[in-house]
């Protein structure tokens, strides 16, 4: 009801601004919340969490929530389909548990002439048990942050993925660093075609149990600088060698359709 959504604003915007020392966390209770306006977070050492710490903060309605600080943790806030937003993000922002849909997370996507919709920007900071849908986790834009259990569609966990750490994330076509890929870590994380630094390559990072589908793993264009291990490449070819910039580019144990390679 408006109601609860008016009062879970009100709460928000009485907190103290803490100083350098303390942080305050606002408590909130499952419920269904349908804000008059979305709710901006931008009071640095003011959390929101869910006094489960499940998803059970639920935004309904056409506005959202939106994260405008660095040093903030939030949980369990699902804003079903919408942009769950981020407008500003630092190393010590946490995320955990939340949901939204299209661009959520700090998504920007595409214009219709195919450029970016939006400057550059980093996303930053932690983020586990997130789920958003395409162009999520930074879309096109960057990544340089941990990401933990997290699942996303096409386009999806930054074109350009650098000093990051990611584990036990799924997306779709285009994800994961489909730019490249650069000083991470990757483990179990499972992408669609095109992934996986395939237009520029894989740069002093190391994948672990990794899969991705046709183009993926800088089978495109190559630039492979990196070990695989353990990874899975899920496509109608086989691994094209060519591609690895040995002794740094390099598969060990490593699977296709047809082979298991060490290479």
């Amino acid at each position: 009801p408006i109601k609860n959504g008016d009062e879970l604003i009100a709460a928000y915007n009485a907190a103290l601004t803490p100083n350098s020392n303390k942080r305050y966390s606002i408590l909130v209770a499952p419920g269904v919340y349908n804000l008059s306006q979305s709710l901006t977070i931008n009071k640095e050492l003011v959390d929101v969490v869910s006094l489960t710490g499940e998803r059970d903060i639920i935004i309904t309605g056409s506005n959202t929530f939106i994260i405008d600080a660095n040093d903030v943790y939030v949980r369990g806030v699902d804003v079903i389909d919408k942009n769950f937003t981020i407008t500003s993000s630092g190393d010590s922002t946490k995320i955990q548990n939340c949901k939204g849909g299209d661009y959520s997370f700090g998504g920007v996507g595409f214009n219709t002439n195919g450029t970016s919709s939006a400057v550059y920007t980093i996303l930053m900071g932690t983020y586990k048990d997130c789920v958003g849908r395409n162009f999520s986790f930074s879309g096109i834009n960057s990544i340089s942050g941990i990401f933990e259990d997290c699942t996303a569609g096409d386009y999806s966990f930054g074109e350009q993925c650098f000093g990051s750490t990611l584990t036990n994330c799924t997306a779709a076509k285009n994800s994961f660093g489909a730019g490249s890929i650069k000083d991470s870590v990757l483990i179990n994380c499972k992408g669609g075609g095109l992934s996986f630094g395939a237009y520029d390559g894989i740069y002093e990072s190391v994948l672990i149990e990794c899969e991705g589908k046709d183009g993926s793993f800088g089978q495109l264009t190559g630039g492979i600088r990196s070990p695989l291990v353990d990874c899975y490449y899920n496509a109608d070819m086989e691994w094209d060698l060519t591609t690895f910039d040995p002794p740094e580019g390099r598969l060990i144990s490593c699977r296709d359709n047809q082979n298991t390679i060490t290479f």
